[in-house]
C-alpha cells in the first residue's frame, strides 16, 4: 500500500510504527464499560443518556440503547417496552485496567445501585468490556499531538476519525466530523 488511513488511536499508532515524536503523548482515560440486559424498573429514564455526578458504585454515566433504538432489544422484549439494554461507564485511568475481583464488584455494585434507583428489576444478562482509550485529552500548550500526526503523514500514514485525530474537544467528536475525515481522505 502506498497510503494508510489509520482510526487507531494516535498514541498506539505512533507505538506500533516506533516513531518518535519528541512529545510525550497526551492523557487519555479508558472505561469500564457494563453491558446489561434487564426488566425495566418503574422510575428507568426514557433518556438516552444520564450522566451521573457521583455514585457508590463509581460510575459516570448510565446509557440506555434501547432508548435509542428498539432493535437493540431481543424481538420478544420490543413489544411491551419491559426490557432495557444499558450500558454504564466507570472511567479508569489511561493504560489501566481492573483486577478481576474489582470488575467483579463494580459489577455487583452497579447492579445494586440501578436497583436501588428503581431503575431495573431482573437482570437477565450482563456483560463487562475494557475500552482502553475512551476519552483523550490535550494537556495545555502540549504539540504532541500535531507532532505525531506530521511525523504519520511522512510515512504516508494519515490519521482520521476521533481517535486517530485524538479529537478531546466535544465539537470534534462526532459522527459528522468522521463522516468528513473520510470524504477528505478520499
Amino acid at each position: 500500500y502506498e497510503v494508510l488511513l489509520s482510526t487507531i488511536p494516535l498514541s498506539k499508532l505512533t507505538q506500533m510504527c516506533a516513531l518518535e515524536v519528541g512529545a510525550s503523548a497526551d492523557p487519555y482515560t479508558s472505561v469500564l464499560v457494563l453491558n446489561l440486559g434487564a426488566r425495566k424498573g418503574r422510575c428507568c429514564p426514557d433518556d438516552h443518556w444520564v450522566y451521573v455526578p457521583s455514585s457508590s458504585a463509581g460510575f459516570h454515566r448510565v446509557g440506555f440503547y434501547s432508548n435509542v433504538d428498539p432493535s437493540f432489544l431481543p424481538e420478544r422484549r420490543r413489544i411491551d417496552r419491559s426490557h432495557a439494554a444499558i450500558y454504564i461507564e466507570k472511567a479508569v485511568r489511561g493504560g489501566q485496567e481492573l483486577s478481576l475481583a474489582e470488575q467483579n464488584r463494580f459489577q455487583a455494585q452497579a447492579i445494586e445501585q440501578l436497583q436501588d434507583w428503581e431503575w431495573i428489576e431482573d437482570v437477565e444478562v450482563a456483560d463487562l468490556t475494557h475500552v482502553d482509550v475512551a476519552y483523550t485529552w490535550t494537556m495545555p500548550g502540549s504539540r504532541w499531538r500535531d507532532q505525531a500526526v506530521e511525523a504519520l503523514q511522512r510515512h504516508s500514514i494519515f490519521p482520521i476519525g476521533r481517535y486517530g485525530r485524538w479529537a478531546s474537544a466535544v465539537t470534534d467528536q462526532g459522527l459528522a466530523q468522521s463522516i468528513r475525515d473520510g470524504l477528505m481522505a478520499g
